[in-house]
Parts: C-alpha cells; sequence; structure tokens
C-alpha cells in the first residue's frame, strides 16, 4: 500500500494539501492567489510554494514546515506570477522564478536565489524576456538554468520562442543562452 508515503497535490486555489495515504491530512493555509508550484526541500522537513495571478498583482513565495505545516518564511520581491520553485540540490539556496501580464503583453520574468534558511534574497538575475516558467539547479549547486516564454512584449503564446539561459548561482550573471526552442519552455 502506500502507507508512510506523502504526497503534495496543486489546487487552482489557495491552500496545498500533505496527505499521508489514508492517515492524515495538513492543509497549508495562506496564499492570497492560485498556487503554481511546489517543490520539497532535500531532506524532506521543508517545502516552498508558489503564487500568484497574471494580473498586476505581486506574486507569492512561502516556505512551510513538512512537519506541522507552519509558515516560516514569506520571500518578498516577485512582481508578478511564480510559476517555478526549485530547492539546490543541497538544499542551501531556493530559486524562484515569475513573470507579470501586463494588458496582454508579458513584461521581463524574474528570477531570485533566496537563503532559505534566513529568508534572505541573495541575487535577483536579470535577463529573461518574458514569463519564466522552469527551474533547475546544476548537481554541484553552481549552475542555476532557467526556461520560459522568449517572446519579449509579444503576446503570449504557446507558439512563441522559447529561451534558456544558464546562470552562474554564486554571482548571477548569465554565462550563456541555450538557443534553437521554436516553441516556449515549460519544463
Amino acid at each position: 500500500g502506500f502507507e508512510g508515503y506523502t504526497a503534495i497535490t496543486q489546487s487552482l486555489g489557495q491552500h496545498q494539501h500533505l496527505e499521508d495515504f489514508w492517515l492524515e491530512k495538513l492543509c497549508l493555509e495562506g496564499h492570497s492567489e492560485a498556487v503554481t508550484c511546489v517543490a520539497w526541500n532535500p531532506d524532506g522537513t521543508k517545502l516552498v510554494s508558489g503564487a500568484g495571478s497574471y494580473a498586476d498583482v505581486p506574486g507569492e513565495v512561502f516556505v512551510w514546515s513538512s512537519t506541522n505545516g507552519d509558515k516560516i518564511f514569506e520571500l518578498k520581491g516577485h512582481s508578478g506570477a511564480v510559476t517555478s520553485v526549485v530547492w539546490s540540490p543541497d538544499g542551501t539556496k531556493l530559486a524562484s522564478g515569475s513573470g507579470r501580464l501586463d494588458n496582454v503583453d508579458w513584461s521581463a520574468g524574474e528570477v531570485f536565489i533566496w537563503d532559505p534558511a534566513s529568508g534572505t534574497k541573495l541575487a535577483q538575475l536579470e535577463g529573461h524576456s518574458s514569463l519564466v516558467t522552469s527551474l533547475v539547479w546544476s548537481p554541484d549547486c553552481t549552475k542555476l538554468v532557467s526556461g520560459g516564454d522568449g517572446s519579449g512584449s509579444e503576446e503570449y503564446s504557446w507558439d512563441n520562442p522559447g529561451e534558456i539561459l544558464v546562470w552562474d548561482a554564486a554571482t548571477g550573471v548569465k554565462l550563456f543562452e541555450l538557443k534553437g526552442h521554436s516553441k516556449r519552455v515549460t519544463s
């Protein structure tokens, strides 16, 4: 059976649910907008969730205790919907990505690197022309890759070209761009 396993479910509401199958349920409440992404930290003791609407509303990033559901931090700074969150493999950093819809155009995407122990923003990575939808760390935690819609100020569409940027995680410097994606990058 599934006893002893924990699942995270996302919804279009403002809650995430942790559920030990057939045993107990823990509801993490606090987001004022739709939850768009969640991720475990490497040792399973914390969760991060991102939320936001695609209107001119600041995005939300919360760090939670996975044992009791307490909100540990609210990480502030995103100007639009947070669409991707990821822990570094060693658990010492957290990254979040977002975008904001202004009327029918996407503004420049945002990528932040955080210290999850203190809630401090360590870096803001600038260079995305539009919505950031995907983040992944290198196994050695020295690089962060971000992907999204590379359309710039064009109307958001599945047909927009994709954009993948590779960053030095310590300095926040863009190392290079992976070119050639004819459609947006979502994972």
